[in-house]
């Protein structure tokens, strides 16, 4: 998938849903901390080719 294209109301739900999720699970689990590096390894599967 490349793009998402969302009417402006449509976004703003999304956005909304999201937040509220995120705010159970911390409620349930814990904070989620913020951090600046990337701790999901990008490059799984084997490389393609061309």
């Amino acid at each position: 998938m490349e793009h998402i294209v969302l009417m402006p109301q449509h976004a703003k739900r999304l956005l909304k849903a999201i937040g509220e999720n995120i705010h159970y699970f911390e409620v349930a689990h814990g904070e989620i901390k913020e951090t600046e590096q990337v701790l999901i390894p990008l490059n799984f599967g084997p490389a393609g080719q061309a």
